[in-house]
């Protein structure tokens, strides 16, 4: 570090990015801007707080496996509400894909503060592209959501969902420095109204690698839902660390 602020830093090696790669930017922030400012009739807004952790090891060159621990607080960060555990696998089948799988099990309160747990089932099909330093990518993920183990194969009473995700992340050249968007959507297969688009995720952050094994990261998220009884517009500030075995 030379002395430089974080925010000074990130102007700066921003100013040295292609125009390829500043419009890729622009585009997202453009479509944040956009999503932020819609609201909806008796929607309801709040800012919470998501603290991460993952670690991560690979069997083989090809094969990744890895746990995630999250807890997450609302109500202005003031309030519990749930905590995430998830174990999962990644597999790189080609240069440019990556096939993966996992489990989820969330531990979350209701409204008179009682705890419940959850499940969720996912696969993902990643495939990415990579150009100066920076690299595009598009997640498809299919996510199966239960509250019960013995309910599991109730389809019309469990939560089926599409996830499309689409990220940009760019590493600036001689530091350790990395910034990073998305934008990700939420699609039910098992809608009974006909309104199977209900929420859209979008994420902008930067990451530092402490080491070979080790980064840190600090992103700002915003989820607007909609067709939902009661959506909720969330504005987050969530801080992340990862190690590597």
């Amino acid at each position: 570090m030379d002395g430089r602020s974080l925010p000074e830093m990130l102007i700066r090696q921003m100013e040295g990015m292609t125009i390829k790669q500043s419009g890729v930017f622009q585009l997202i922030f453009f479509i944040f801007l956009l999503l932020s400012t819609t609201e909806l009739f008796g929607q309801q807004k709040d800012f919470g707080s998501w603290w991460e952790f993952e670690m991560s090891g690979r069997l083989k060159n090809d094969l990744k496996l890895s746990g995630e621990l999250e807890q997450r607080f609302k109500e202005n960060s003031l309030q519990f509400d749930r905590t995430l555990l998830t174990l999962g696998g990644e597999y790189n089948v080609l240069d440019y894909l990556n096939l993966a799988a996992g489990i989820r099990t969330i531990f979350i309160t209701d409204p008179e503060s009682r705890l419940h747990t959850r499940f969720r089932l996912h696969t993902d099909a990643t495939g990415f592209y990579d150009f100066d330093r920076t690299e595009l990518s598009f997640r498809l993920r299919f996510q199966y959501g239960f509250e019960d183990i013995f309910f599991i194969g109730y389809f019309s009473e469990n939560n089926f969902v599409s996830r499309q995700r689409i990220k940009v992340a760019h590493d600036f050249f001689g530091t350790r420095l990395g910034i990073f968007g998305s934008l990700e959507n939420w699609i039910r297969f098992n809608d009974r109204y006909g309104r199977p688009l209900y929420k859209i995720r979008m994420v902008v952050g930067t990451q530092y690698d402490l080491g070979r094994q080790s980064r840190i990261s600090l992103k700002y998220i915003f989820e607007n839902e909609f067709n939902n009884v009661n959506p909720f517009q969330i504005h987050v500030l969530a801080l992340g660390y990862s190690y590597r075995l």
